[in-house]
């Protein structure tokens, strides 16, 4: 596995540095309780983020009145870090994929 990503990432350019290349601060998602049964807001947890990618069906959902701020609905291309609860979650990473495009926010 380890020799996969060596290649991989081997063929592709940096770009600059994190810090230099992101457009806003890291920081965490809104707080709120979910439910696979409510109807509110959808909602990726944690878990949703694995082997480098964004599985957008492992969402669940809020109440209905819930307060976010627009930079935590989620675009093509944003980077997620997950730091769950569980310890095979966090530092998780992916790349939010074009089906998700302003249909759901993250906690973290």
């Amino acid at each position: 596995m380890e020799s996969c990503i060596d290649e991989i990432f081997s063929n592709i350019q940096p770009t600059g540095r994190f810090a230099e290349v992101i457009t806003f601060k890291p920081r965490s998602g809104p707080s709120f309780l979910t439910n696979p049964n409510w109807n509110g807001i959808p909602v990726l947890m944690p878990s949703s983020v694995t082997g480098f990618g964004v599985d957008i069906s492992k969402v669940e959902f809020g109440r209905g009145d819930e307060k976010i701020n627009p930079k935590d609905v989620l675009q093509p291309g944003d980077i997620l870090i997950a730091r769950g609860n569980k310890p095979e979650q966090v530092g998780n990473a992916g790349v939010v994929p074009s089906e998700a495009k302003g249909r759901f926010v993250l906690i973290f």
